[in-house]
């Protein structure tokens, strides 16, 4: 059987992942965003270690868009959640003079797929800060990104 998460394409540079591979993050060329691959359960080190290399990788390459892929997440701390609300979140917005894009890829579990809609709604405090939107696999969510990207003004 194939191990889905490690598949990569042509247009894709792996750019980090973290010493467990819980984290991985590809950018990836067309369309353009950076893919964050999360699995198993992660400690609120590992949220803050993957989503501050999100953003070093965003900010200079002036790329609003990325996929979360939280379908392999077990668990994941309530620290590390309000962590990304309340400063990620609010960090990587003011980079850009247009809002972030973020596609999510649900988490099988059902628990775990409340949690991140209950993160998701809680974003939305932020106002037009953030598009959100989330998806059931990746195909739809790139597409999905790539019509983002036609109404952006960066690549």
């Amino acid at each position: 059987m194939e191990n889905i998460f490690f598949m990569v394409t042509a247009e894709e540079t792996k750019v980090f992942a973290n010493a467990e591979d819980t984290a991985i993050i590809h950018e990836v060329g067309n369309p353009h965003f950076f893919r964050l691959r999360v699995r198993g359960t992660l400690t609120t080190e590992t949220y803050k270690e993957a989503f501050n290399k999100l953003r070093e990788h965003m900010e200079p390459a002036m790329c609003p868009r990325m996929l979360y892929d939280a379908s392999g997440l077990n668990a994941s701390d309530p620290e590390a959640r309000a962590w990304l609300i309340k400063s990620f979140f609010p960090e990587v917005t003011k980079v850009f003079d247009e809002p972030l894009v973020a596609a999510l890829i649900l988490p099988q579990s059902m628990f775990m797929k409340m949690v991140v809609n209950i993160v998701t709604k809680a974003m939305t405090v932020f106002g037009k800060s953030f598009v959100i939107q989330s998806f059931d696999t990746e195909a739809k969510a790139s597409e999905w990104l790539a019509e983002q990207q036609s109404k952006s003004k960066y690549p």
